[in-house]
């Protein structure tokens, strides 16, 4: 079956669009497909970055979020990812990890084990 969009490969992709309860079905190659891939990705980044949609805020806040002087990591980057760039994350971010490691684990500075080499350093401080 040839590609119902340029009628000169052969189809090997179903396309299906569905708009206000019409649904279209084309048979399509994987260059027109991915061609039809691009246009709708570009409608969809172009309705929700309207002014309309949060998406524009969310685009704007992005741009000027600071970031992570050594991991160029950001505040929502790790609210998403639930991880941290690297230790330098913790210092550049406090003002707004504390809370939350304070709610998580009791307190936003570490009480654990110390390791044995690190003990005989700190004893000596005291």
């Amino acid at each position: 079956m040839k590609c119902e969009k340029c009628n000169k490969n052969e189809a090997s992709v179903l396309y299906r669009e569905i708009i206000n309860g019409k649904e279209t079905r084309l048979n399509l190659c994987r260059a027109c497909a991915r061609e039809k891939e691009e246009e709708n990705g570009a409608l969809w980044q172009n309705m929700f970055s309207s002014s309309i949609f949060p998406g524009a805020y969310l685009k704007k806040q992005a741009e000027t979020e600071e970031k992570c002087p050594l991991c160029a990591s950001t505040v929502s980057l790790i609210r998403s990812s639930g991880k941290v760039g690297c230790p330098t994350c913790y210092s550049a971010f406090a003002s707004y990890m504390k809370p939350t490691l304070t709610r998580l684990y009791g307190s936003a500075s570490h009480r654990g084990r110390t390791p044995k080499k690190f003990r005989r350093k700190a004893e000596e401080k005291n």
